[in-house]
């Protein structure tokens, strides 16, 4: 996992005794899709245009522009485990948190299309009591399984 440091907002949630027990964020491996556009259009525009032609370098600098989409998929979320719930921070500018307490789960489930299972990442959704939607999802984590082992050994049957 990787290791985050919890903003002062999450600290202050925190109940007397309760501590974070791990943390992640979305992997950069989920971000893939992103790179290969820039790549993609790096590699056209040498093809195409050579790099004396003034195109490459305007897909350059789009390209440029472009590395900040995966960089803010990667930041724009957090994921605490503490011995009493999850708590989801999600946001840059505009920040939610998201409480889900282990005793209220209900469901969790690992989802993976075919490029996840190849990388080894993957997403946790959270099914809460008294709801028919998914409360919480925990997207583009590196080792889902083992996540959700976790969560699975702290829901109270």
């Amino acid at each position: 996992m990787v290791q985050i440091v919890p903003k002062t907002e999450v600290l202050q949630t925190l109940q007397q005794g309760e501590q974070i027990v791990f943390a992640t964020r979305p992997s950069r491996l989920g971000q893939l899709f992103w790179y290969a556009i820039i790549v993609g259009l790096l590699l056209g525009s040498l093809v195409f245009g050579g790099i004396k032609d003034g195109f490459f370098w305007w897909m350059l600098l789009v390209g440029a522009i472009l590395l900040v989409i995966p960089e803010i998929n990667v930041k724009k979320a957090s994921y605490f485990f503490t011995n009493y719930k999850i708590v989801i921070e999600e946001g840059i500018i505009n920040k939610t948190w998201t409480h889900i307490a282990y005793n209220m789960i209900t469901d969790v489930r690992v989802k993976k299309d075919i490029f996840e299972r190849i990388l080894g990442i993957g997403d946790i959704v959270v099914n809460t009591a008294g709801s028919t939607a998914y409360e919480g999802s925990i997207t583009d984590i590196n080792d889902p399984e083992a996540v959700e082992r976790f969560l699975l050994s702290k829901i109270k049957r």
